[in-house]
């Protein structure tokens, strides 16, 4: 009889044991999972499911130039996207997440609308003006007759 009290104290002690498991360790031990395979599938250049699916090449990859081109897609020096995957466990489950707020357009696809500063307009204006010839405090010459100009100079030269 001692064994069967045994019995109930050993079977309620493993279902607090396999409870506990369920709730709190093994969230963590799946998050971490998932976050190697995450990182896996961009050290990889592509989706690893039960194979290798890649992901469109990229200008920068084609051209094959400097250290850039030796990168996968959506890798770089930074990889700031790849190490920006977080898991969050909770009692019984668990969230993968990715703070970066470019990471939803590269994952999912979109349009990219960025907010223009008044720095960033005064820059394209100066590049503007810095390449059509014309400099600050001079008199601004009309535009067609400077492209007139430039291609005198570029039909002589060619002679």
């Amino acid at each position: 009889m001692a064994n069967a009290q045994n019995i109930d104290k050993i079977f309620a002690e493993l279902a607090k044991k396999v409870q506990r498991e369920v709730q709190i360790n093994l969230p963590r031990k799946v998050g971490i999972i998932a976050k190697n395979h995450f990182t896996d599938n961009f050290r990889k250049g592509g989706f690893v499911d039960s194979s290798l699916e890649p992901w469109q090449t990229t200008i920068r990859q084609q051209s094959g130039r400097g250290a850039e081109g030796k990168y996968t897609p959506l890798t770089s020096r930074r990889d700031h996207i790849m190490r920006s995957i977080t898991s969050h466990p909770r009692p019984g489950e668990v969230t993968i997440i990715n703070d970066v707020e470019y990471a939803y357009i590269h994952n999912e696809g979109g349009v990219v609308n960025p907010k223009v500063t008044d720095k960033m307009r005064k820059f394209a204006w100066y590049k503007v003006y810095s390449l059509a010839g014309i400099r600050k405090g001079s008199k601004k010459k009309h535009r067609a007759d400077y492209f007139k100009k430039r291609r005198k100079r570029e039909v002589t030269k060619s002679f």
